[in-house]
Protein backbone atom coordinates (compact mmCIF):
# COMPACT_ATOMS: atom_id res chain seq x y z
CA UNK A 1 0.00 0.00 0.00
CA UNK A 2 1.26 3.47 -0.84
CA UNK A 3 2.45 5.71 1.98
CA UNK A 4 1.48 9.26 1.00
CA UNK A 5 3.12 10.70 4.13
CA UNK A 6 6.62 9.32 3.42
CA UNK A 7 9.42 11.86 3.14
CA UNK A 8 11.66 11.52 0.10
CA UNK A 9 15.11 13.11 0.36
CA UNK A 10 16.52 15.18 -2.49
CA UNK A 11 19.76 16.98 -3.12
CA UNK A 12 20.15 19.61 -5.85
CA UNK A 13 23.70 20.62 -6.76
CA UNK A 14 24.88 23.47 -8.96
CA UNK A 15 27.69 22.20 -11.15
CA UNK A 16 30.72 23.70 -12.81
CA UNK A 17 31.47 23.07 -16.49
CA UNK A 18 33.49 19.94 -15.61
CA UNK A 19 30.58 18.48 -13.61
CA UNK A 20 31.91 19.04 -10.10
CA UNK A 21 29.87 20.88 -7.44
CA UNK A 22 30.32 24.66 -7.57
CA UNK A 23 31.09 25.25 -3.88
CA UNK A 24 31.17 29.03 -4.40
CA UNK A 25 27.35 29.17 -4.62
CA UNK A 26 25.76 30.26 -1.33
CA UNK A 27 22.44 31.68 -2.38
CA UNK A 28 18.68 31.09 -2.34
CA UNK A 29 16.88 30.47 -5.62
CA UNK A 30 13.12 30.24 -5.18
CA UNK A 31 12.42 27.62 -2.50
CA UNK A 32 15.96 26.22 -2.43
CA UNK A 33 18.82 27.50 -0.32
CA UNK A 34 22.21 26.45 -1.63
CA UNK A 35 25.12 26.12 0.77
CA UNK A 36 28.43 25.49 -0.99
CA UNK A 37 26.49 24.62 -4.15
CA UNK A 38 24.09 22.10 -2.57
CA UNK A 39 20.44 22.36 -1.48
CA UNK A 40 19.04 19.41 0.51
CA UNK A 41 15.34 18.96 1.28
CA UNK A 42 12.54 16.42 1.62
CA UNK A 43 9.24 16.21 -0.24
CA UNK A 44 6.07 14.20 0.34
CA UNK A 45 3.50 13.05 -2.19
CA UNK A 46 2.29 15.96 -4.33
CA UNK A 47 4.79 18.51 -2.97
CA UNK A 48 7.16 20.52 -5.14
CA UNK A 49 9.90 23.13 -4.89
CA UNK A 50 11.18 25.62 -7.41
CA UNK A 51 14.56 27.21 -8.03
CA UNK A 52 13.03 30.38 -9.42
CA UNK A 53 15.46 33.00 -10.74
CA UNK A 54 18.33 30.54 -11.20
CA UNK A 55 20.24 31.98 -14.18
CA UNK A 56 19.63 30.35 -17.58
CA UNK A 57 22.47 28.05 -18.60
CA UNK A 58 23.14 26.90 -15.03
CA UNK A 59 24.20 23.25 -14.97
CA UNK A 60 22.56 21.31 -12.14
CA UNK A 61 22.05 17.80 -10.79
CA UNK A 62 19.04 16.48 -8.85
CA UNK A 63 19.61 13.33 -6.81
CA UNK A 64 16.83 11.52 -4.98
CA UNK A 65 18.23 9.55 -2.06
CA UNK A 66 16.90 6.66 0.05
CA UNK A 67 14.56 5.16 -2.54
CA UNK A 68 14.59 1.58 -1.22
CA UNK A 69 11.32 -0.14 -2.06
CA UNK A 70 10.48 2.33 -4.82
CA UNK A 71 11.09 2.57 -8.55
CA UNK A 72 11.97 6.14 -9.48
CA UNK A 73 11.25 7.66 -12.88
CA UNK A 74 12.41 11.10 -13.97
CA UNK A 75 10.57 13.16 -16.57
CA UNK A 76 12.14 16.12 -18.34
CA UNK A 77 9.69 17.47 -20.89
CA UNK A 78 8.83 14.53 -23.15
CA UNK A 79 11.53 12.13 -21.91
CA UNK A 80 10.96 9.70 -19.02
CA UNK A 81 13.52 7.22 -17.71
CA UNK A 82 14.07 5.17 -14.56
CA UNK A 83 16.80 6.83 -12.55
CA UNK A 84 17.43 8.56 -9.21
CA UNK A 85 19.79 11.20 -10.65
CA UNK A 86 19.04 13.87 -13.24
CA UNK A 87 21.57 16.29 -14.71
CA UNK A 88 20.46 19.23 -16.82
CA UNK A 89 20.90 22.88 -17.72
CA UNK A 90 18.37 25.62 -16.90
CA UNK A 91 16.67 27.24 -19.88
CA UNK A 92 15.53 30.81 -20.52
CA UNK A 93 11.85 29.99 -19.89
CA UNK A 94 11.85 27.27 -17.23
CA UNK A 95 13.09 23.76 -16.71
CA UNK A 96 10.64 21.27 -15.23
CA UNK A 97 11.97 18.00 -13.82
CA UNK A 98 9.47 15.58 -12.27
CA UNK A 99 10.44 12.63 -10.07
CA UNK A 100 7.78 9.93 -9.71
CA UNK A 101 8.12 7.21 -7.08
CA UNK A 102 6.22 3.97 -7.59
CA UNK A 103 6.17 1.58 -4.65
CA UNK A 104 7.48 -1.85 -5.56
CA UNK A 105 4.86 -4.49 -4.86
CA UNK A 106 7.39 -6.91 -3.40
CA UNK A 107 10.64 -5.04 -2.64
CA UNK A 108 12.27 -8.07 -0.97
CA UNK A 109 12.18 -10.10 -4.19
CA UNK A 110 10.81 -13.19 -2.41
CA UNK A 111 7.74 -15.02 -3.65
CA UNK A 112 5.04 -14.74 -1.04
CA UNK A 113 2.84 -17.80 -0.31
CA UNK A 114 -0.79 -17.87 -1.34
CA UNK A 115 -3.23 -17.46 1.50
CA UNK A 116 -6.71 -18.86 1.97
CA UNK A 117 -5.72 -22.44 1.05
CA UNK A 118 -6.88 -25.63 2.82
CA UNK A 119 -4.62 -24.92 5.77
CA UNK A 120 -3.24 -27.65 8.04
CA UNK A 121 -6.50 -29.41 8.95
CA UNK A 122 -5.87 -32.43 6.67
CA UNK A 123 -2.29 -32.80 7.93
CA UNK A 124 -3.51 -32.68 11.53
CA UNK A 125 -6.19 -35.34 10.96
CA UNK A 126 -3.73 -37.61 9.13
CA UNK A 127 -1.16 -37.15 11.91
CA UNK A 128 -3.74 -38.02 14.59
CA UNK A 129 -4.74 -41.17 12.68
CA UNK A 130 -1.05 -42.22 12.49
CA UNK A 131 -0.55 -41.61 16.23
CA UNK A 132 -3.74 -43.52 17.09
CA UNK A 133 -2.66 -46.41 14.82
CA UNK A 134 0.77 -46.56 16.43
CA UNK A 135 -0.82 -46.48 19.89
CA UNK A 136 -3.20 -49.30 18.94
CA UNK A 137 -0.31 -51.42 17.64
CA UNK A 138 1.71 -50.79 20.81
CA UNK A 139 -1.28 -51.66 23.04
CA UNK A 140 -1.95 -54.83 21.05
CA UNK A 141 1.72 -55.89 21.20
CA UNK A 142 1.80 -55.43 25.01
CA UNK A 143 -1.47 -57.32 25.40
CA UNK A 144 -0.12 -60.33 23.47
CA UNK A 145 3.08 -60.44 25.52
Amino acid sequence: ENDYTKDFSFEVSILTEDGSIDTSVNKTYGDMTFVEGVAAFTLKNGQQLSAKDMPPGTKFRVHEKDTDGYTVSVTDGETTEENTIYTGVTSVDYTLVTFTNTKNENPSGYALPNTGGPGTRLFTIFGLILIAGAGLLLWRKRRIS
